[in-house]
């Protein structure tokens, strides 16, 4: 066999019965695939870690090595045994540590098959690449065995095995699981793992007891249990080497589920531990509090809490090679029952509940307690908690509480019991009433029942309270009150609610038919009084000196007005209500209308009053008999626009009476027509106008000058305003005037300016209707009398303001103008006239 680094007898594996030592591989990876192993590790994973552990084993490896195990030595009869297993990266050649060199066994572990675990005479080896799994029983190169299902290759994983001949394999990622196999490679069992990550460049793997140990990034551990279907692992405090991989002695049956778990039924009762080895035997206690007694193979273990308790014996030669074994067993402690108090309740009714306060300490929370309780006839509801409402009967009752737990959890049955007197001691409070009324307050008279020893309170609801047995009490004012009598004694209180109805109404109401009624009319009145108390009364005042006792009269108002009827209303206890109503009473109506005149002319105004026309009235409707209808007020202005004959109507509504109407008609004169011509125009001296209507007239016409004169035509001699006043025979007048202006005189500007605008220019005489003049002479004379100008010529322009060619100075100039007409006579005129610039 050819040797592989030469090194000195050093730290085999110690699989003593002491000894819970793991082995780590430990190294670095270069270029993140190439691994260069370079110490082993020896770690007690039950103790903390710290600079002492792991410590150093001073076997080196080489640094090709890549996995590692321990197992008995089955390539050699003479050698350490157990001793390392290892095998070469890349070549998959496996070497074993002969105590003082590693050795290889000329035979490999399988086509890359690199991650390794031994048990039960075999060294497992599995391919990350295919999932393959290879046995070695050295003496052949590995053989194939099975393949892993789902096997991925994701994420860290590793292979280890047991002394039986089952090997684990665990992957932590996509998702993360550790399988048990058969030593045949049949799956025997699977929990999912979580807490460990799929990341890091090796992985260590090993299991001893329940305790579930790996590397991936760092160090993690977890605990097994056969019951559960999941494994939680958590990093652990501390440094710790980075591992390749790891290997640890071969455990018995430590995944096996046989006695791991050890259920105590009874608080205080031992329970018995056997060991599976042979002689000596020891044990210890690794956590919890325990009592442990006997020499072996039989212990007996009497636990106060959790405890984990390891026995520790020797195997058979035959037995996995090893000598030691520990059996490792959980201590499951008896849960503490307790029932609660014997105590005495008080019922205050048949249908009071009351809870019983059960506990159960010291559980564990991975196992189910089922809870019962006894007699179930008194059980209430929650039967099966800790806290049931019960319902006793009255006296002693007995209940029994029971827990127990399920077959694989140790079939434990449990009891306790709590005695409950449960006494009646309810109040029962009732009472009776008898009423009294009257007119403003009621007196009300109780009796109550209550059981003896306890004490009425009473609470009348208007604010008044008693707290004698039969109390009375008056009621004010009238209304539905919420009676409450409560009972207490010293254990219960209970209370009954009637209601006492103090209401008896006695309310007069009533209304008419009809609130508005016309003189004469009949008046029904109707009766809405309310009395409660019979037989009742009425009495009735109509406001108008008449009554009546019926209970709906009727009345007849001989007179308008407005009256207050009043309604009495008696109950049988003489009590007395009173309504009043106001009743209004239109008198009979009729129309008187004042017209001012029944002969007009057009455009005439004619003048309606409306007087007297009744109380009640609503409105006028006016029709004028010429399509102008108007809804008018009492005095009304209208005129007509066209001659005839119009007849007028008045209607005239009343809320309560009716309506009324008038008719009227009057005759509507043209007034007659009147033209005495154009203004005109004519000389003083001349020849007399006749003015006359050129409108022929009718036969009754008469006529008034303005000059007082009454014929038909007028003389006018002289110049001035005339008008013809024109009255028919119906009175209709028309007035026509004219303005006769001279014709024959000559009109004298009093300024001019002549500075050549064309506007004013000249002093000179102009009058469009002075035709007459025969002769005409005018001189201009300054301030110093001067003449300055002198024409004879009608036509001319007249002074220019010039003398001699020389303009004037702006001042007041004297005129002097003499006039011939044609018809003989003259007139001069002198003045003053304003020369302006």
């Amino acid at each position: 066999m050819l040797g592989k680094s030469t090194g000195t007898r050093a730290q085999l594996p110690d699989c003593s019965s002491d000894s819970n030592l793991v082995y780590s591989l430990s190294g670095s990876v270069v270029l993140g695939a190439l691994y260069v192993a370079e110490r082993i590790y020896n770690w007690d994973p039950y103790l903390p870690l710290s600079a002492t552990n792991p410590s150093l084993n001073t076997i080196v490896p080489d640094s090709s090595f890549i996995g590692l195990a321990v197992s008995e030595n089955i390539n050699a009869t003479t050698g350490p045994s157990p001793t390392f297993y290892a095998v070469e990266n890349n070549t998959t050649k496996l070497y074993y540590y002969d105590g003082a060199d590693w050795v290889y066994t000329g035979h490999t572990a399988g086509a890359s098959a690199i991650n390794i675990g031994a048990g039960g005479g075999y060294i497992y080896s599995l391919d990350a690449a295919t999932g393959n799994i290879y046995r070695y029983d050295g003496t052949a190169n590995a053989t194939f065995l099975t393949t892993v299902t789902d096997f991925n290759a994701s994420g860290p994983f590793d292979l280890v095995a047991d002394c039986e001949g089952n090997f684990y394999i665990m992957k932590c990622g996509n998702p993360g699981w550790l399988r048990k196999y058969t030593a045949a490679g049949v799956l025997a069992y699977q929990w999912n793992v979580t807490g460990a990550p799929a990341v890091g460049v090796g992985f260590g793997l090993a299991i001893n007891g329940d305790l579930l140990m790996l590397y991936t990034d760092k160090l993690y551990q977890g605990t097994i249990n056969l019951s559960a279907t999941s494994i939680t692992v958590s990093p652990v405090t501390g440094n710790f080497p980075a591992s390749f991989d790891f290997g640890s002695c071969q455990v018995g049956g430590v995944i096996k589920p046989a006695n791991d778990t050890v259920f105590a039924c009874k608080p205080g009762t031992a329970v018995p531990l056997k060991a599976k080895g042979i002689a000596p035997y020891s044990y210890t206690v690794v956590s919890g509090t325990a009592t442990v007694s006997g020499n072996g193979p039989v212990f007996q273990v009497t636990d106060t809490s959790m405890a984990t308790v390891v026995l520790h014996s020797w195997k058979n030669p035959l037995y996995c090679g090893v000598g030691a074994i520990h059996d490792t067993f959980r201590v499951v402690p008896a849960p503490l029952v307790n029932a609660g108090p014997d105590r005495t309740v008080y019922a205050c009714s048949n249908t009071d509940t009351f809870t019983l306060y059960g506990q159960l300490t010291r559980t564990q929370p991975w196992i189910n307690y089922t809870i019962a309780w006894s007699p179930v006839t008194a059980i209430f509801s929650g039967a099966n908690t800790l806290n049931p409402v019960i319902q006793p009967p009255t006296g002693t009752t007995t209940f029994g509480l029971t827990v127990t737990t399920a077959a694989n959890r140790g079939g434990c049955s449990l009891s306790d019991s709590a005695t409950i007197l449960a006494r009646d001691e309810s109040v029962n409070p009732r009472f009776t009433f008898r009423l009294q009324p009257a007119c403003r307050e009621d007196t009300v008279y109780f009796a109550g029942t209550v059981t003896a020893g306890a004490a009425p309170t009473w609470s009348f609801g208007d604010g008044h309270t008693d707290s004698v047995i039969n109390p009375v009490h008056v009621f004010r004012p009238q209304s539905l009150y919420s009676v409450k009598l409560v009972a207490r004694n010293d254990h219960c209180v209970d209370s009954v609610i009637k209601p006492v109805d103090t209401r008896h109404p006695l309310i007069a109401a009533f209304r008419l038919t009809e609130d508005t009624l016309c003189q004469d009319s009949l008046a029904t009145f109707v009766n809405h009084a309310v009395v409660s108390l019979q037989p009742g009364t009425f009495y009735w005042d109509f406001g108008d000196g008449a009554t009546s006792a019926l209970s709906a009269p009727t009345h007849r108002y001989r007179a308008g007005g407005a009256y207050r009827v009043m309604l009495v209303a008696k109950d049988s206890l003489a009590c007395l209500d009173t309504a009043y109503v106001m009743v209004m009473v239109d008198s009979t109506p009729y129309l008187d209308i004042l017209a001012d005149q029944h002969i007009l002319c057009t455009g005439e105004e004619l003048r309606w009053a409306v007087r007297n026309a009744g109380e009640g009235n609503t409105g006028l409707a006016w029709d004028f008999g010429d399509q102008n209808n108007m809804a008018g007020p009492r005095q009304i202005v209208h005129a007509y626009d066209q001659a005839g004959k119009y007849y007028i109507r008045l209607e005239a509504a009343y809320r309560a009476c009716g309506g009324l109407s008038w008719q009227d008609s009057v005759i509507v004169y043209d007034p007659p027509v009147v033209y005495i011509g154009p203004d005109t125009a004519m000389c003083p001296q001349g020849k007399a106008l006749l003015l006359a209507n050129t409108i022929p007239g009718n036969a009754g016409d008469r006529y008034l000058w303005s000059t007082g004169d009454t014929t038909a035509a007028l003389h006018v001699p002289a110049p001035g305003h005339y008008n013809l006043k024109v009255t028919n025979s119906a009175g209709c007048t028309t007035i026509d005037d004219i303005e006769v202006r001279k014709d024959c005189y000559t009109d004298l500007p009093n300024a001019f300016t002549p500075d050549g605008d064309g506007v004013n220019d000249y002093f000179f005489p102009r009058q469009l209707l002075a035709r007459g003049v025969a002769a005409f002479k005018m001189q201009v004379f300054n301030r110093w009398g001067q003449p300055v100008f002198q024409t004879m010529n009608t036509n001319g322009r007249g002074w220019d303001g010039r003398f001699n060619g020389i303009l004037q100075p702006a001042g007041v100039y004297m005129y002097l103008v003499e006039v011939a007409f044609n018809n003989g006579g003259t007139e001069q005129y002198e003045g003053n006239v304003t020369l302006l610039y």
